[in-house]
């Protein structure tokens, strides 16, 4: 994602690592998904090391263990998977450490979680326990701590192993569900695995007979190699990232050439163009064709036309997008606005609109206005001129978080102004697509609040008025900056129109 960086010389280009790590945490969880299937309930210990590249550039390491384990004096298994990733963007380098430990009976069904990710000294933990009928999770970071409780449906049977069941028969054809409980979002999704094909793929020099498997969830769909014993052998996801399976020495080594800077992933997820688009702040109507998107599912509404073609899995989609000026006179009081969309007011685990400090600050900012267009646009600005950008905090933060430090970048200021814009009773939500900056669109992040209807407003921008290269893929609630990593995929552009 990028971000309006005001005092910097491009400007605009606040790349948000937040898109890489969304696209590489749900591998690595589904790797550890997979590395479980291949073990024993109580066999011996399982100590695995894989490399992690994007489109050929080192980035890191991922070292799973799968253990026996004891849990309320019962035989349990013990999944460890710690990650460290080294990234850069516009040359300031970042280094991202997620960790995760999960607990599982010996049918693999989970009994407790821990996951954490940490960057520049921000750490954000989930902790979750599992019981029949709910999962427990508590929520830590700089912010403070929360908990949410999540229901589990009748009928749902949670697993960390999506091919447990078709474990020594999974043949090609085979599709199997699962559910599983995602800490990044909180919430329990549906996937599916499916053996495609028998493949053989080389690494090293050295080559192995495959199984190829599809792993598909709301997150995005990620390709897996095993070889004949069910072991991994390689992983594959959105913007060309993929792991291999190596020895210790080899997944820990860094770049081949010593001299190599880290791989600079602004540019690299960048989406190329066919030609320049000119003063694009100022642009109104624009129409293109997107090709290579993973998905087609691509958020329409007032602002956003789009139609969408897919062959052979890849989605083209042309989108006409048309931009406004702010209604002000639709304008509602925020009472009304608020009780006409109620969902957007209330709090979440990562916006805490509900604190007393969100609220007091929201309160500070808006000052007793009472028109919800007039209000948002006080919280848009003094959110664009209190943040100061920072480049290497590559974490999701919540707007707690946010507040306390004021620094970050597009999806900093994005989920700050949403946790005082709801504290306010301002209906909001946080928009994830593209936008074009410097002969390019990046990825990025902003917000949409109802005033009578629902307008999208920038607060890393230098000015309210969203212009029409903001492509929207998804919206919602925070966890769409998660999910539009569905959308993730190597892209082109090609400029139709623009005016």
């Amino acid at each position: 994602m990028l971000g309006y960086c005001r005092g910097t010389t491009w400007g605009f280009v606040c790349y948000n690592v937040v898109a890489m790590t969304r696209a590489l945490r749900q591998p690595l969880l589904l790797l550890t998904l997979l590395l479980s299937a291949s073990a024993g309930a109580f066999a011996e210990t399982r100590d695995t090391w894989l490399g992690v590249y994007l489109m050929g550039n080192k980035l890191g390491h991922s070292h799973i263990v799968v253990e026996p384990a004891r849990w309320q004096g019962k035989q349990a298994l013990r999944i460890t998977n710690d990650s460290r990733l080294t990234m850069s963007f516009l040359g300031q380098s970042t280094e991202q450490v997620i960790r995760s430990v999960d607990v599982t009976s010996p049918a693999y069904k989970p009994l407790s979680s821990e996951f954490s990710m940490s960057s520049m000294g921000r750490l954000t933990r989930v902790s979750a326990r599992f019981e029949p009928s709910r999962i427990v999770a508590k929520v830590s970071s700089t912010g403070g701590a929360s908990t949410k409780v999540i229901p589990i449906p009748k009928g749902v049977s949670l697993s960390v192993d999506p091919q447990l069941a078709m474990r020594g028969q999974m043949k090609v054809g085979t599709k199997v569900g699962f559910h599983y409980f995602n800490p990044a979002t909180l919430v329990l999704e549906k996937a599916t695995a499916e053996a495609l094909r028998r493949d053989t793929v080389s690494h090293d020099g050295v080559a192995y007979p495959t199984l190829q498997v599809a792993v598909r969830t709301p997150m995005g769909d990620v390709t897996a190699w095993e070889d004949d014993s069910g072991d991994l052998v390689k992983m594959e996801a959105a913007f060309g990232i993929q792991m291999w399976r190596e020895s210790r020495e080899r997944a820990t080594a860094g770049p081949t050439d010593k001299y190599a800077p880290p791989t600079d992933l602004a540019e690299i997820t960048s989406v190329k163009v066919d030609k320049p688009i000119d003063d694009p702040r100022a642009m109104r109507y624009l129409k293109l064709r997107l090709q290579g998107l993973r998905s087609s599912n691509v958020v329409q509404d007032d602002r956003q036309k789009v139609t969408t073609e897919t062959k052979d899995g890849v989605v083209t989609a042309e989108l006409e997008v048309r931009t406004t000026d702010i209604p002000a006179a639709q304008a509602v009081s925020i009472q009304k606005a608020g009780s006409l969309e109620p969902r957007w007011v209330r709090a979440s685990t990562q916006v805490q609109s509900d604190d007393a400090g969100m609220r007091t600050q929201a309160a500070k900012i808006v000052a007793g206005e009472k028109n919800a267009l007039k209000a948002a646009l006080k919280i848009r600005d003094w959110v664009h001129e209190h943040m100061t950008v920072r480049y290497d905090i590559a974490l999701v933060r919540s707007s707690l978080d946010v507040l306390k430090d004021k620094v970050g970048v597009c999806r900093d200021y994005a989920i700050l102004f949403a946790g005082l814009a709801r504290a306010a009773g301002i209906p909001t939500r946080l928009a994830v697509g593209l936008v074009y900056a410097k002969g390019s669109f990046y990825y990025h992040a902003w917000d949409e609040v109802f005033v009578g209807k629902w307008i999208d407003l920038d607060p890393t921008a230098p000015t309210a008025l969203v212009d029409a290269t903001h492509l929207k893929f998804t919206h919602g609630d925070a966890d769409a900056m998660f999910s539009s990593g569905r959308f993730a995929g190597i892209m082109t552009a090609q400029i139709l129109e623009a005016r």
